[in-house]
């Protein structure tokens, strides 16, 4: 009697074991091609509460601090989240800030153009201008800034102006609106 117990419940384990290997094996995709796991779909690297300089050789590099980045496989992405940076004068003698700015959320698809959101903000000392937006893109290369959506620009003494269409070129210090909704000239020079 007992044999016959541990024979029918070595059967039944055995069948059981069976019906589990045929359920899985019998499930399939509605094609034979494999899903790949792409490159940007796993990060090199997450850095949290990070200092990083983003840069390339012989331009001004951006400090950034942010609550994190992450990096994908070299050219490919960078994501940053609640980010402030700053960049330095060009002279090399120089410690002097040339622009500061913050934003929520930062991307960089190729090391060169950004494309910040959330309250974008940034501040040109040379001009003491203050930009603040939702959304817009910077090309480093050629130190231009440009965003669709609602702008103003504040300048130290006073005056403001808001409109949509904005374009700037950092160096040389030229900010244009394709559309201005409001503005106040105070009249004073700097």
């Amino acid at each position: 009697m007992f044999d016959r117990r541990i024979k029918s419940r070595t059967v039944f384990n055995i069948l059981s074991l069976f019906l589990i290997l045929f359920s899985l094996f019998s499930c399939s995709k509605d094609d034979n091609r494999e899903i790949p796991v792409t490159e940007r779909e796993l990060p090199d690297m997450i850095l949290i509460n990070a200092d990083y300089t983003f840069g390339q050789p012989d331009k001004k590099p951006l400090l950034l601090h942010a609550d994190s980045i992450t990096i994908y496989p070299v050219g490919q992405r960078m994501e940053i989240q609640k980010v402030s940076f700053t960049q330095k004068s060009s002279n090399e003698n120089s410690d002097l800030i040339e622009l500061s700015g913050k934003c929520d959320y930062a991307v960089s698809t190729d090391n060169v153009n950004i494309q910040m959101t959330g309250n974008v903000n940034l501040y040109k000392y040379t001009d003491d201008v203050e930009i603040t937006c939702e959304e817009l893109i910077w090309d480093d290369n050629n130190q231009e800034i440009k965003a669709d959506g609602n702008v103003t620009v504040k300048y130290k003494n006073g005056t403001s102006i808001t409109g949509t269409g904005f374009k700037a070129l950092l160096n040389e210090n030229v900010y244009e609106f394709k559309t201005i909704y409001e503005g106040k000239y105070t009249g004073e020079e700097e």
